[in-house]
């Protein structure tokens, strides 16, 4: 159920609350206090529900409608929205007032109302406001299409089980009035840059290059790299397919912006606006740079905005998914989109945005570690993790000598070892040479770490096969 809407006291300042007080637009009997609310709880009559994703669909299932009579429940949603200002017209549909805490029908019609945007309200007063403007509609035909702009927003590791939780209200509403997936199946490995990848150029892992956040490529480099960074050694791992934003500036000339979406600094042809990766950014910033460039004039206003938070990736890797810590992390994810839409309906520029809303993987709980120090699995290169990949080199030791090493310790410790020229072939990630050699594919839930005494920490962590359900992502 929705959150419930307190009456406010008698000397409720509306003014300070950056409110319109419903009493001075009209009449109401002496004594009582009026509130515009969107339906009862036909439940608990002592509830006034203040969510707007139960409008129009609920008044309907309800019997309600914008006229009422003295057979039905007050049901017009006409002025229901606290955030504009009712102005005077000619018809007076019977409103609902709030009375010593209960609903009752108002024995004085109220004046019906055409709407101008108040002054911006607070996000305690109205966290949900936003929900009165359909995303993306331009109802009053005011936006230009040709520069209406998209934004994308990536949230790490927003695994499809947190929509079960009845914590993601606002992604929950934007779902419902939008169109979304059942699910998503995240490439092989379900990692953060090799899907952010997939999802830029349309390749699998296995064919962009780019097969996790740590590659070994003795054409580039000696040694491992962490092709995060934006300097001109990593760039040199992106070299296979054009990504979206590339295609899109190429092919319309419209600017791009983005705040460290994976990728967007490493391709040749880079986003016209371009924030690198960092990680630990906080929500907020992301938001607020959107923000930015939605509120650049005309001329200067980026066509695609591309936006990217680590969370609620970073939070989860230290602790498992009850945690009061991840739970915690998905309340201010919704909270911050909130304010970021409510900032877009106060200025009226939600109605002349498009959105999408994505993911690249999902997460499980970390149920045993396997300490890669007890097996003698050397190579040239070895970069351990849910998947361990093994680069033998020129004079490395052949094939059959990791599996003779690996037979009497895997149905034990969780693990299948694998030469690459036999993986699945569902899983397209053996054409590549940056993927190594040898493979140590762990079951989900087991993880490969060479660990360090006193320091094996049991949280979350993804990357396994993309068939388990837990690898799924944000429908």
């Amino acid at each position: 159920m929705a959150d419930s809407l307190a009456v406010p006291p008698a000397d409720f300042n509306w003014a300070d609350a950056g409110l319109v007080n419903p009493l001075k637009s009209g009449g109401s009997s002496p004594g009582s206090t009026l509130l515009d609310v969107d339906f009862f709880d036909p439940k608990g009559p002592q509830t006034v529900t203040s969510s707007a994703a139960f409008l129009e669909r609920d008044l309907e299932q309800l019997g309600l409608s914008t006229t009422t009579s003295s057979k039905q429940l007050p049901g017009s949603i006409q002025n229901s929205d606290p955030l504009r200002m009712p102005t005077q017209q000619t018809a007076k549909p019977t409103k609902a007032i709030v009375i010593d805490g209960f609903p009752k029908v108002s024995t004085q019609p109220l004046p019906a109302a055409n709407f101008q945007r108040a002054n911006p309200v607070p996000l305690g007063a109205a966290k949900y406001a936003w929900h009165y403007e359909t995303l993306g509609a331009d109802e009053d035909g005011k936006c230009d299409p040709d520069k209406t702009p998209l934004v994308i927003f990536s949230m790490d590791g927003l695994a499809k089980d947190y929509f079960d939780r009845g914590i993601l209200r606002n992604f929950d509403f934007i779902a419902e009035r939008g169109v979304k997936a059942e699910g998503v199946f995240p490439s092989f490995q379900s990692k953060t840059f090799p899907n952010h990848m997939s999802i830029a150029t349309g390749l699998y892992p296995g064919f962009h290059g780019v097969v996790d956040a740590w590659m070994y490529d003795p054409r580039i480099k000696a040694r491992p790299v962490d092709i995060r960074k934006p300097s001109p050694t990593e760039r040199q791992f992106y070299d296979s397919g054009e990504p979206f934003w590339t295609t899109f500036h190429r092919q319309t000339g419209k600017k791009v912006a983005c705040f460290q979406f994976p990728g967007c600094p490493h391709y040749p042809e880079s986003p016209f606006i371009t924030e690198p990766y960092q990680p630990n950014r906080q929500m907020s910033e992301v938001f607020g740079w959107v923000l930015e460039q939605l509120a650049k004039p005309s001329a200067d206003r980026p066509s695609l905005i591309l936006g990217y938070m680590d969370e609620p990736d970073a939070t989860r890797h230290g602790f498992k998914g009850d945690s009061y810590e991840v739970r915690t992390v998905l309340e201010r994810l919704d909270t911050e989109m909130a304010k970021f839409l409510n900032e877009l309906y106060q200025t009226g520029r939600l109605g002349c945005t498009n959105f999408a809303f994505l993911s690249d993987h999902g997460f499980m709980d970390v149920r045993r570690t396997v300490d890669l120090n007890g097996y003698d699995f050397r190579g040239e290169q070895t970069l351990p993790g849910v998947v361990t990949r093994i680069h033998r080199g020129e004079n490395g030791p052949l094939p059959s000598a990791y599996f003779e090493k690996a037979k009497c310790e895997r149905p034990r410790d969780g693990f299948k070892i694998y030469d690459k020229k036999l993986l699945p072939p569902r899983l397209h990630f053996s054409d590549h040479p940056r993927v190594g050699d040898i493979f140590l594919l762990s079951e989900p839930g087991v993880e490969f770490k060479v660990l360090e005494p006193g320091k094996d920490v049991l949280g979350s962590n993804h990357g396994w096969d993309y068939l388990a359900p837990e690898a799924g992502t944000c429908p």
